[in-house]
């Protein structure tokens, strides 16, 4: 099976407004003029009746032929220049396009999760990507001596983290205790990841990524990156009702 290209993931899951002009929307502002002012109301439906007259005139044909081959060509000239790219900046840019994506896909998901749970222990933050520099180690004068870099994003509940790292080829997902988080790598080292993406050259200077042996659509990147937000908010959920029943018990003793 051919795999799937997720440097620009495509995302046929959104709907997009239609920007074209619909000719019949005008007919009931048309209707609603005063029609003593007849002339001006009969050149408006002229002009609309040429410009109506001008859209079915359009050869469809033509139009798709034309924006084919222009995409095309976009695409080509975007080919040569990722081919001049070294190929660590290939991996590093399609790493951090896939988790922009999976934050954008999730934050959605988490503004109308917020609307019914606002001002509740299971309200959701988040923290969106960015670059950030680790030193692991430093030698005998205080002086770097081990640096790593992720691209990573966070969603939180008040009990736990989502983490979503990226570094190279990898993008990885963790699901760790919020009072932790902060110790970034050096926690997340302790912790097999709950879920990766995988990447791989396709020697023409694209990246495709995987998941559990599979191609990473669109589609399926949305579906497990939901997965694992049910889980964070089910493990929330587990935690709160574990720390209240403790909290009955000992004072009932």
């Amino acid at each position: 099976m051919r795999k799937t290209n997720l440097v620009h993931l495509p995302n046929a899951r959104r709907n997009h407004t239609d920007a074209a002009i619909n000719p019949s929307e005008f007919d009931d502002i048309y209707n609603n003029v005063d029609l003593s002012q007849s002339s001006t109301f009969d050149l408006a439906r002229e002009i609309l009746g040429n410009y109506k007259v001008r859209v079915q005139n359009v050869r469809l044909e033509f139009l798709q032929n034309i924006t084919k081959d222009s995409l095309n060509f976009l695409a080509g000239q975007k080919l040569q220049e990722r081919q001049k790219m070294n190929l660590d900046d290939i991996i590093a840019e399609s790493m951090r396009s896939v988790v922009d994506e999976v934050f954008t896909t999730l934050e959605p998901y988490i503004s109308e999760f917020n609307k019914a749970v606002a001002c509740t222990q299971l309200s959701v933050s988040s923290t969106s990507p960015a670059l950030v520099k680790e030193v692991l180690s430093f030698d005998s004068l205080r002086r770097p001596v081990h640096t790593v870099s992720s691209y990573r994003a966070r969603v939180s509940t008040c009990r736990l983290s989502m983490v979503v790292r990226g570094q190279h080829d990898k993008v990885d997902f963790f699901v760790l205790p919020v009072e932790k988080v902060m110790a970034l790598t050096n926690v997340e080292s302790q912790h097999a990841p709950l879920m990766t993406f995988s990447g791989e050259d396709n020697g023409i200077g694209l990246i495709d990524w995987q998941v559990e042996g599979k191609p990473l659509t669109s589609d399926r990147l949305e579906r497990y990156c939901l997965h694992l937000f049910d889980y964070l908010i089910e493990q929330t959920r587990d935690e709160i009702a574990a720390a209240n029943a403790q909290y009955f018990l000992a004072g009932a003793v």
